[in-house]
């Protein structure tokens, strides 16, 4: 297997460091790099991914390494086989994890690590127990905090470069910003101070590897496009009447993290064209429809990923490129276990749009045939956002930029949440960024020739 320059540096850190962390965006390869340090020293290793790259990454990528066993491990069933590689999603290491403890796993690679970064969650704990077993434990991810800094508590707690309580982690390199609602009192969000905020840097720097495409890789630009979509008289009056109802709530004092979610989802639902009615999807209006079939109408038969939030939403647009005339298919919750397949079926050009929700295609998978992708709607998860941006800018893409259009719904000339939810994402990946750029600067790395191979 002939490897990136940044790949071989991963290889040889790899076998200096038992555990790590590589904090590369998503893109650089991280599955390739890992399995080579994997094969270099071939003990047996667990490998927990999301369920959606179990085939598609790390079963497609192993047949490079023929010398290495890999077996992915399912859900259901008994009895593991006998392989170097375990390659698992997290559900099945709940449920099997007996198994796994009772077949002598020495190194432990967690994929897509901010998966851990709840601190209260049984997968977290599972995984920080399953951890201290191991010999060796890497981590792979391309946004590791998408929120806040403790959400990286975990996953340093998982490399043992922290041994602080999660609490004391987070007073340590921070301090919280507190609200009262109902008679409680809760974090809002944390926030540092500088010094506090250098000291995390200083700590990450001595434990992981962020790493840039721009750095490594030698890729055409992302372009943005804005498309503002103003909504028809139904859908305005549906989504004014909502937000008027959010407001009510809000100033009578209950907490957004109460009134807020269930609003913004409906609001969210509405710029779609549809909203749910006691479980009954109620259609409302097709303005971002039409301004899609419009949009599509300029590429012509070239290929475009359409990135999606709501089950409803996959139907209607399912619909409209059936009434096009446009054949597509789907990623979302009930066809993740064929992800792969549908992505190597796009890959190949048997279909030109494809419409994906981006939990269960944004991590892993490969759709750089397409050029052009298309957010009709979005939610306020940066990790979604960047990941799914990153399925067409990859290594391999044509020398054509990738284009991310939005189409942002207006209610009487004003912004919507569309607009909220993209400069949320846009907030947090300024924050992220900030901290890893910092990291970047304190390891001083090596400059890497920007896409050379040895």
């Amino acid at each position: 297997m002939i490897l990136f320059a940044h790949q071989e540096r991963f290889r040889r850190i790899a076998k200096e460091r038992s555990r790590f962390a590589w904090y590369a965006e998503p893109g650089c390869g991280k599955t390739i790099g890992m399995l080579a340090a994997i094969a270099d020293h071939p003990i047996r290793t667990l490998v927990l991914a999301p369920k959606s790259i179990l085939e598609s990454a790390w079963g497609g990528d192993a047949k490079h390494f023929p010398a290495l066993r890999v077996a992915v491990v399912r859900s259901g069933g008994r009895g593991l086989p006998d392989a170097d590689v375990y390659v698992a999603n997290y559900d099945a290491f709940k449920r099997r994890l007996k198994e796994f403890q009772a077949a002598g796993i020495k190194r432990l690679v967690v994929d897509e690590s901010s998966k851990i970064r709840n601190p209260s969650a049984q997968i977290t704990k599972a995984v920080l127990a399953f951890a201290r077993s191991c010999e060796s434990v890497y981590l792979l991810s391309g946004t590791p905090a998408p929120n806040e800094y403790p959400e990286y508590w975990a996953q340093l707690a998982a490399i043992g470069a922290t041994n602080l309580p999660y609490f004391s982690f987070a007073h340590r390199f921070g301090y919280p910003i507190k609200r009262q609602a109902k008679g409680r009192t809760f974090v809002e969000r944390w926030c540092q101070t500088e010094p506090q905020a250098k000291a995390l840097q200083d700590l990450l720097a001595s434990c992981s590897w962020p790493l840039r495409k721009a750095e490594c890789l030698d890729l055409p630009p992302q372009l943005d496009r804005i498309i503002e979509v103003p909504l028809s008289a139904p859908e305005a009056a549906a989504y004014e009447s909502v937000r008027d109802q959010l407001r009510i709530a809000l100033e009578s004092g209950e907490s957004v993290q109460v009134a807020g979610g269930a609003a913004l989802m409906k609001l969210r639902q509405i710029t779609g064209g549809s909203v749910r009615v006691e479980g009954e999807a109620t259609g409302l209006g097709s303005s971002k429809l039409d301004a899609l079939s419009e949009y599509l109408d300029e590429l012509g038969r070239e290929p475009c990923v359409v990135w999606f939030q709501f089950r409803d939403e996959r139907r209607r647009l399912a619909a409209l490129m059936d009434e096009r005339g446009d054949e597509c298919r789907w990623i979302d919750g009930e066809t993740s276990f064929m992800a792969g397949k549908i992505a190597d079926d796009f890959q190949a050009g048997k279909f030109t749009r494809l419409l994906c929700h981006p939990q269960a295609a944004g991590h892993g998978i490969t759709l750089h045939r397409a050029s052009h992708a298309v957010y009709y709607s979005l939610d306020f998860s940066f990790e979604n956002y960047v990941q799914s941006r990153d399925r067409i800018h990859r290594a391999g893409m044509s020398d054509v930029p990738a284009t991310y259009t939005h189409l942002l719904a207006t209610v009487g000339g004003e912004k919507s949440v569309d607009h909220s939810a993209l400069k949320t994402c846009r907030a947090k990946q300024k924050a992220s960024d900030a901290i890893l750029d910092a990291v970047r600067e304190v390891c001083r790395a090596e400059p890497i020739e920007q896409g050379a191979q040895q």
